[in-house]
């Protein structure tokens, strides 16, 4: 993405920092699949369930 930008601003100098943070917003906007904010319960399952396993022997005890 950073090498298409700076490939379409060094075609016309005069291009602030501003403008290419914007062009890069607008791309970004344009080409990223839309947020899925619809809670769902098996995520939040399978998430407990990865993070269980991730620290299932991490316990004071098993540590010593």
């Amino acid at each position: 993405m950073l090498c298409d930008i700076n490939a379409i601003t060094s075609e016309s100098p005069g291009w602030t920092s501003e403008e290419k943070l914007a062009l890069e917003s607008q791309m970004l906007l344009q080409t990223s699949d839309p947020l899925c904010l619809d809670p769902s319960p098996a995520v939040f399952m399978l998430a407990t369930k990865m993070n269980y396993h991730k620290h299932k022997f991490n316990t004071p005890s098993l540590r010593r």
